[in-house]
């Protein structure tokens, strides 16, 4: 079985109530293996099982194999526990995922983080910190692991994800440092743009430097 390994990796930012949790939600709800971090208890969608304990999610992903699985994880706030956290399962991901790395399943796995600057913060990292995060980036996609990651605070979202994004919403920025943190992905040519950014619009950038409006279709 050959197929293309085209997980994404996606960046949603913008500042509160501006439309990037509808954002998230239209983009899961066509992906029906997902696990979300949830460090804020704030995600809400129907249809998802909440659990408190990555045991649990290992359980439910086993129980939900054939036929999918929608899960939320209970994680801590803090940062470090975040980082923790997120090595740990990162770890599993790559062991669950080895039927698709090996072309044997082409079923992907899609990771959504809420506060995503927690789990991949713009500071200096120690080696253990940094390397199980760097290979999630840049193998994740070799293993069908999705990640959509939605944060506030855009300037505080470690650069190497950033960076590695192959889809990115900006919606309107409630701080002046992420509003910067966005003209440097996208170019300050688009500073106007960015400015007059109204609820649910957003600027999108794929791969390449090309960047086009757009809007929610829905208003959740």
């Amino acid at each position: 079985m050959k197929f293309s390994k085209d997980a994404e990796i996606i960046m949603i930012s913008g500042g509160r109530g501006s439309g990037k949790t509808t954002r998230q939600i239209e983009l899961i709800a066509v992906r029906d293996r997902v696990i979300v971090l949830d460090p804020t208890g704030s995600f809400t969608a129907k249809g998802y099982k909440h659990v408190r304990s990555l045991q649990a999610v290992y359980t439910e992903v086993k129980k939900g194999w054939k036929n999918g699985f929608k899960i939320v994880l209970a994680t801590p706030s803090g940062e470090g526990a975040c980082i923790e956290l997120m090595q740990q399962l990162s770890r599993a991901l790559f062991l669950i995922q080895t039927p698709y790395y090996q072309f044997k399943d082409k079923r992907k796995i899609t990771l959504v983080l809420d506060e995503a600057h927690k789990f991949f913060p713009n500071r200096r990292l120690t080696p253990a910190e940094q390397e199980p995060l760097e290979d999630i980036i840049a193998l994740g996609r070799h293993y069908g692991i999705e990640m959509i990651a939605a944060t506030q605070r855009l300037a505080k979202m470690w650069t190497e994800y950033r960076g590695n994004a192959s889809q990115s919403y900006f919606f309107m920025q409630g701080d002046h440092s992420d509003f910067g943190a966005v003209l440097a992905t996208i170019g300050t040519a688009h500073k106007d743009a960015l400015r007059s950014l109204k609820v649910h619009e957003y600027l999108y950038k794929g791969q390449g430097l090309s960047v086009t409006k757009g809007k929610n279709a829905a208003k959740f």
